[in-house]
């Protein structure tokens, strides 16, 4: 079994696995605008109670994903980018809309999440986030690593957003 490099979260369901991207970025591999679907392999879903199902392979479709986050080597450039904060990036906490109560705390540049240039992009990128969540959220976010030096957020899940 591989470690868990791949955590994703959806309504129902925490999971962790390896998606193989290709030697790319999880977000850019998400973003895809032909996929419709991801292969998790050595998946393990949670639920918010009950037994966890592990599985060798799982499909899961990437319109159902609310967050995510990939394990990623520190001498990654790519993502090293992300913490160079600039004046446009700002302390931001975000609701999405989901089942059950789930806000994020966290810093985003400025007007990110309605820019019509990032094109079909529904998955992006913040820095230093906390999430908090009702108790069947919470119960489901124990799968993200701790603590988050980032997180990939599903734009279209996005409720609300204030600075």
């Amino acid at each position: 079994m591989r470690y868990f490099k791949d955590s994703f979260l959806t309504n129902d369901l925490a999971i962790r696995g390896h998606v193989s991207t290709g030697g790319g970025r999880l977000a850019t591999f998400l973003n895809a605008p032909s996929r419709r679907f991801i292969e998790v392999a050595d998946a393990t879903c949670v639920r918010s109670a009950g037994e966890p199902l592990t599985a060798p392979r799982l499909i899961l479709q990437v319109s159902e994903i609310l967050l995510a986050h990939e394990a990623w080597d520190a001498g990654d450039e790519g993502l090293k980018a992300l913490f160079n904060q600039d004046s446009d990036s700002t302390p931001v906490t975000i609701y999405l809309g989901a089942r059950h109560r789930i806000e994020i705390a966290t810093r985003m540049r400025k007007s990110i999440y309605e820019r019509d240039d990032l094109g079909e992009r529904r998955f992006i990128a913040v820095t230093e986030p906390s999430i908090r969540g009702d108790d069947h959220a919470s119960a489901l976010l124990r799968c993200f690593p701790k603590p988050l030096p980032y997180l990939i957020l599903n734009r279209d899940h996005i409720l609300l957003i204030h600075e």
